[in-house]
């Protein structure tokens, strides 16, 4: 496939518009997400950073009354996760696109078909591990959107076959160790003011101490490097 990669990347407009318009036909979504894959479609992966308004309106701002509109949509998370695998900091400079993932992973639609995973073909599956993986590329740009981490915790509290460890070692490791402790301090305020709130779940609270509060804190009082300043007020 490396001669026809190489055609598109003489023509990333026309060839984003020709796959873009076939994302409802499988085969040419496979081809698609494989080209955007390799290292040699750079001029493609370009065309899409350049386009931000065609992936949108092609994907992930398809109304509901579109058909197969879920399935556009699942594909957008694809070409997301794709585009934050090469160049990190996208999602940060693209807070339209940041948006719709975030009302995807809160929608109830999504829980509903990750609680009925047995039901699932293995591809779609595996559409929260994606969104988390997107979302976690976002954070780690931008350690100050406490709401984000909060968000991504959500996924602890329904069961599921996927394997999430990754993001637990994100927290333990890159949040409680990594962040600065001025960093650590506004985290741990607002996970707390989070537990607070009578309208968020008993078990979501549960998780936030459990994998980002507690952690951090322990990770804080047990450094020697760090400086005599309190965490918490």
């Amino acid at each position: 496939r490396a001669p026809f990669t190489k055609f598109l990347n003489r023509f990333p407009t026309e060839a984003l518009d020709f796959f873009y318009e076939r994302l409802r036909e499988p085969h040419f979504c496979k081809l698609f997400h494989y080209i955007l894959r390799s290292e040699m479609a750079s001029p493609l992966r370009d065309e899409v950073k350049r386009c931000e308004d065609k992936l949108l309106q092609h994907t992930l701002q398809v109304p509901e009354s579109v058909p197969n509109s879920q399935e556009l949509r699942f594909q957008g998370i694809c070409i997301v996760r794709t585009m934050s695998t090469f160049f990190p900091e996208w999602l940060k400079d693209c807070p339209r696109i940041l948006k719709e993932l975030i009302n995807i992973w809160k929608s109830p639609e999504r829980l509903q078909r990750m609680q009925g995973e047995e039901g699932l073909e293995l591809e779609h599956l595996l559409e929260s591990k994606k969104l988390v993986k997107c979302l976690l590329s976002y954070a780690r740009c931008n350690p100050d959107d406490h709401e984000v981490l909060f968000n991504m915790l959500t996924i602890f509290t329904t069961r599921s076959v996927v394997d999430y460890s990754f993001l637990k070692q994100f927290y333990a490791h890159e949040v409680a160790n990594g962040y600065t402790l001025s960093q650590r301090k506004a985290m741990i305020v607002h996970m707390i003011d989070k537990c607070k709130d009578p309208e968020i779940p008993q078990e979501l609270k549960v998780q936030a101490l459990q994998l980002v509060v507690i952690p951090t804190l322990t990770s804080t009082f047990r450094n020697p490097q760090q400086p005599e300043k309190p965490v918490l007020d």
